[in-house]
């Protein structure tokens, strides 16, 4: 099946295990997908995305505008483990909250 084919996804945090077999599926679907991470893989294959940095996906948009002209669908792999209950754990909103952990 080529549910996706002929669309551009963005894929964020693509070199953990599950960024990979999304990027497999979504490609095995027929996208154009353009893996990001902040490290980079062995084999060269992620873009380098700091989600952290508001330039870094600045500077990855001009990129995908650049090559692709457009962009059809982002997949956000990137996630940060907080512990702790609801009531106890600090929560801020925005670059704030990134840059504080």
């Amino acid at each position: 099946m080529q549910r996706f084919k002929g669309r551009v996804v963005l894929l964020a945090r693509a070199a953990g295990a599950i960024g990979r077999a999304i990027g497999a599926r979504l490609g095995a679907e027929g996208a154009s997908v353009i893996a990001c991470d902040s490290i980079t893989q062995a084999d060269g294959a992620a873009v380098l995305l700091d989600v952290t940095q508001a330039e870094s996906w600045a500077a990855l948009a001009a990129q995908v505008e650049a090559t692709q002209g457009h962009l059809d669908a982002l997949v956000n792999c990137a996630g940060v483990l907080a512990t702790g209950d609801v009531e106890h754990t600090r929560w801020l909103i925005g670059s704030a909250w990134w840059t504080s952990t």
